[in-house]
């Protein structure tokens, strides 16, 4: 585990840079889609690493808003080594989704105000926007997966939501899936006018969640128990189907017992006179 780092500058500055880039989405002016500059691959790149400094960003500004006191650790997808923002002080269920939930909410404003702002992306040439959608899209597709298939290290967005919020990670990852899809639509399709809506309506299902939970916190269960570190127990279809009664072994009748033989042991006593 590395040392905790200090996670307010870091975050105030993803959130100023998220912003800064997406307040002149609606002055770029239209040209060709085609990439023919090797610059324009620059620019999708660093699209897409913005993209990755406001998901993680939006992470660290909760955390340092709830001081959940987080600390970065080293975690692997099979042997694909990556890392994780891990908040080492989360005080409820309805933080811990709250946390995992910020990077898709961030995803969800920065992809809605681009796409509505520039409805006629595809036709047009914006290699930073495509990259920082591409990457958004495809980080919401590739949660959806290991949700769905069940993988992933504990520490993951969709483990944690679905550990918090007692339910399959499929679940979460259809969460997901269906407005990341439809991101894509208005993407191929901006003359769609119920793409945008129902982009929207799906991932209310995803964002409502977290006033589900009821008020109780982790001391009030236990208060050594560690939300990152304790394992998967959400539910899975088997254990959701009603179980089976326990088998009662039968009684026979008395009137059907057979009669057990009694044995009699006669003693003989033998007296011998003198």
């Amino acid at each position: 585990m590395l040392a905790p780092v200090s996670l307010r500058p870091l975050a105030l500055f993803a959130t100023l840079l998220s912003w800064a880039t997406l307040a002149g989405t609606g002055h770029a002016q239209p040209g060709e889609h085609d990439y023919r500059r090797p610059g324009d691959y620059g620019y999708f790149v660093l699209g897409a690493l913005t993209g990755l400094l406001v998901h993680e960003g939006s992470h660290l500004t909760l955390d340092a808003v709830l001081r959940t006191h987080p600390t970065i650790e080293p975690v692997r997808l099979g042997r694909i080594p990556f890392f994780a923002i891990q908040p080492n002080r989360v005080r409820s269920d309805r933080q811990l989704y709250a946390i995992a939930m910020m990077g898709f909410v961030a995803e969800a404003i920065t992809n809605d105000i681009v796409l509505t702002r520039r409805p006629n992306l595809r036709a047009n040439h914006a290699p930073f926007l495509e990259g920082m959608l591409g990457f958004n899209v495809g980080l919401d597709v590739g949660y959806a997966i290991t949700g769905i298939a069940n993988v992933g290290p504990p520490q993951s967005d969709v483990n944690s939501m679905a550990r918090a919020a007692r339910i399959p990670r499929w679940a979460v990852g259809l969460m997901l899936l269906v407005p990341a899809a439809f991101d894509v639509v208005r993407y191929v399709e901006p003359d769609a006018k119920w793409a945008p809506w129902v982009a929207r309506g799906a991932r209310l299902v995803l964002f409502g969640t977290v006033f589900a939970f009821p008020r109780r916190r982790y001391a009030d269960q236990a208060p050594t128990w560690h939300p990152i570190a304790a394992p998967l127990d959400v539910p899975s279809d088997e254990d959701s189907a009603d179980p089976l009664p326990p088998e009662t072994p039968e009684t026979p009748d008395e009137s059907q017992r057979e009669p057990v033989p009694t044995t009699t042991t006669t003693t003989t006593t033998t007296t011998t006179s003198e």
